[in-house]
């Protein structure tokens, strides 16, 4: 089934529908239309992006048609078809599976069994927020979010659970004290972090040997790894996420590690973004 031209033809109809004024045709309009009456209590209307965000789309009028819950659940499910390996678009459908706040209307939807199945093999959950950086906004509002909060009883037992304990001799670091430079280095760091809090970023920290990084192919231990789809080989796991994505940021360094150790919680547990990847046996 040819899931593009379906896909191409329902975007047009609804377009056609709107240039008609069958459908509003942006959000505030929508919003407009409900405060007055003049849709109906059962005209529901979602937007959707025809071309999704993690496709490069936009949240411009042209990118975005107003469907119904039953439509963008339908469209989404399509384009999963389309993008079957694209863990954006299999996150997407994943949100319907559960009930969502959107536009002030709540709604419930689930998914067919066997769906469900292949959508939660097929998703990498960690990918989506690995390597993103968050604003200095959305972590000062987090930061006030949790502000007083404590942990109950029940959520401190679950993080004992999940967590090895390292506290006392069980800690590898247990007796050890510190040389005069590295208390040198972290109290330089911490001034630094602290001297402006309106903008302050985590500060990052390298391993250095007299003054040299040692990262990437710089690392004496870095094993090399092979690109099993263009049958290139790179030096070091950072070098390949440089070429191939044109991003060494951790996150994706991160899942290229996983993909090469076949520990990727996917389908295709060799393979990231379409690319599937191996350390070179020593």
């Amino acid at each position: 089934m040819n899931y593009e031209k379906i896909y191409r033809n329902y975007v047009e109809f609804v377009r056609k529908e709107v240039s008609e004024g069958r459908r509003p045709s942006d959000r505030s309009t929508y919003i407009f239309q409900r405060k007055k009456g003049i849709l109906k209590k059962d005209e529901i209307f979602e937007f959707h992006h025809i071309l999704p965000k993690c496709l490069g789309g936009e949240d411009s009028k042209e990118n975005l048609i107003p469907l119904t819950p039953r439509e963008h659940y339908l469209a989404h499910l399509t384009l999963w078809k389309i993008y079957p390996h694209e863990n954006g678009i299999a996150l997407a459908l994943w949100a319907f599976n559960g009930a969502f706040k959107k536009e002030g209307f709540e709604f419930q939807k689930g998914l067919p069994s066997k769906i469900y199945q292949k959508l939660k093999e097929s998703i990498d959950f960690g990918a989506s927020q690995r390597g993103i950086k968050k604003s200095p906004e959305f972590c000062e509002n987090l930061r006030k979010k949790r502000l007083g909060k404590k942990n109950s009883e029940e959520t401190k037992r679950r993080i004992k659970e999940h967590h090895a304990d390292v506290r006392g001799i069980k800690n590898a670091n247990f007796g050890k004290k510190w040389s005069e430079s590295q208390k040198k280095r972290a109290s330089e760091i911490k001034k630094e972090y602290y001297k402006d809090p309106q903008n302050r970023s985590k500060p990052v920290l390298s391993r250095k040997k007299n003054g040299i990084s040692y990262k990437g192919s710089l690392n004496p231990n870095a094993k090399k790894v092979i690109c099993t789809t263009t049958n290139e080989v790179f030096d070091s796991v950072k070098d390949c996420c440089k070429k191939i994505f044109n991003n060494d940021e951790h996150g994706i360094c991160q899942c290229v590690a996983e993909a090469a150790r076949g520990k990727r919680k996917t389908k295709t547990p060799f393979s990231f973004k379409g690319y599937s990847f191996k350390y070179e046996e020593v």
